[in-house]
């Protein structure tokens, strides 16, 4: 059985991924920009969990890749921030270290993360993951959107909640967004509802 090409270079350039590498190894962080950034990708470098978090928080971030071992609250903080932060599109993790074995691999993936990759890394294994990422990701986020789909009963128009209750739409959006709502009338309620006053309909 043949088993499936791995992605080229220039299959990988057409993703076009926004990357945040977080390592504290400023030969690790090169290493890996010089790996993405001629394929096109917007790399951004940063040493420590902190900064990776401000990185990702200030725009949307496809992929994150960081060392299991970082200054501070260590790679695992981080995920753990990025995972409890809802968000409209999906970030990928993939963390980059060198323990080997089934049992951190294991520690790594409970920890949040969707990959691992041993260092020293392979370069072609890094776009074979990134292929995968931007797939992944692009399901994942398609997944979210449909969850946020709001069910709407066809006939009164309530709105079923997480538990399973069904609300007036002025309610729930009031107690979702705190949205005070107003009542009128559209122009086609308006035109039928007079015709009814009127004795036309």
């Amino acid at each position: 059985m043949n088993s499936a090409p791995s992605p080229s270079p220039q299959d990988v350039a057409a993703l076009r991924l926004r990357v945040v590498v977080a390592d504290d190894d400023p030969v690790a962080r090169r290493l890996l920009s010089t790996t993405l950034e001629p394929l096109g990708h917007d790399v951004v470098e940063t040493p420590d969990g902190e900064q990776a978090w401000l990185a990702f928080e200030h725009a949307s971030t496809a992929v994150v890749i960081t060392d299991w071992e970082l200054p501070g609250s260590g790679g695992q903080g981080l995920i753990h921030r990025i995972r409890s932060t809802p968000r409209p599109r999906y970030t990928y993790i993939i963390v980059v270290t060198a323990m080997r074995g089934r049992s951190e691999y294991v520690t790594v993936v409970d920890g949040g993360a969707d990959d691992l990759l041993l260092k020293p890394f392979d370069q072609r294994e890094l776009l074979a993951r990134l292929h995968v990422a931007s797939r992944i990701a692009a399901l994942t986020t398609q997944v979210q959107q449909l969850e946020r789909l709001l069910p709407v009963c066809a006939y009164c128009h309530r709105i079923r909640d997480e538990q399973g209750g069904w609300h007036g739409l002025e309610s729930f959006l009031e107690s979702r967004t705190g949205a005070q709502v107003s009542h009128g009338l559209c122009p086609g309620c308006y035109q039928t509802i007079r015709r009814m006053q009127l004795g036309e309909a």
